[in-house]
């Protein structure tokens, strides 16, 4: 990959292109396993892309678990949706903008004291936060484009039609951590578990983690959140 094409997803209508990448991944598992049961897991922005997946292909999934998701109201998109315009049109789809990249991430530092890294907000295992700081693929200014994208997605997400279009029966897991800035320390996650429950889902579970962070599947006590989510798949599938 050109690494200018990191955090970049095209030109234009950016996100319903990701999200039907993720189809075609389920497509070619429905045809390579016909008799498997398929779990979709969508975690941190990959959440908001399942979401996106469940409205516009209901019915195909046996079970989903959302971790490290996250609501955003409809004029925080709208803003951002203006601000990434903004630098498109000065700049082009794949500027790596900092002025964006403070805006989305500036704030998640603020309940940690004496942060390792400004990705500490990330886990509270120094090792993995070391790891994630020295990853090319981890720790990368998105572009642009990528934020033009995802806010058209959480606002696509956040609307109660969208949420309408959903497999009723399906049951969902919401998994995350209490101190993860993403999932608004747990307030937004339980806000959107009552949006789906408020849209007629009918099997909705919400699990948070005291003390972790965002990548509750990296972080100290993680084989409780594996546990977890084993006993929640074999209970559902």
């Amino acid at each position: 990959m050109d690494q200018k094409e990191l955090g970049w997803f095209s030109e234009s209508d950016g996100w319903r292109y990701i999200v039907e990448d993720e189809k075609k991944l389920y497509d070619i598992l429905r045809d390579r396993y016909p008799d498997a049961p398929i779990i979709l897991f969508g975690h941190s922005m990959g959440s908001f892309i399942a979401r996106t997946l469940l409205g516009w292909y209901p019915g195909g999934c046996a079970a989903c678990i959302l971790s490290g998701t996250g609501h955003q109201p409809d004029m925080v998109c709208r803003f951002g949706k203006l601000m990434s315009s903004l630098e498109i049109r000065r700049h082009g789809s794949q500027y790596r903008s900092q002025m964006l990249q403070n805006l989305a991430f500036g704030g998640y530092l603020k309940k940690i004291d004496d942060p390792i890294s400004s990705n500490a907000w990330v886990c509270r295992d120094p090792a993995v936060i070391r790891a994630y700081d020295a990853d090319p693929f981890c720790a990368f200014t998105a572009t642009a484009g990528l934020m033009h994208d995802m806010m058209v997605g959480l606002q696509l997400i956040g609307r109660d039609r969208h949420m309408a279009l959903m497999d009723k029966s399906l049951p969902v897991l919401f998994v995350s951590g209490d101190m993860d800035p993403v999932g608004g320390y747990g307030k937004g996650v339980l806000h959107v578990a009552k949006r789906f429950q408020s849209a007629g889902m009918q099997d909705v579970t919400v699990k948070l983690y005291p003390g972790m962070r965002h990548e509750i599947l990296n972080e100290l006590g993680k084989q409780q959140v594996w546990d977890d989510l084993l006993e929640w798949m074999e209970e559902k599938v």
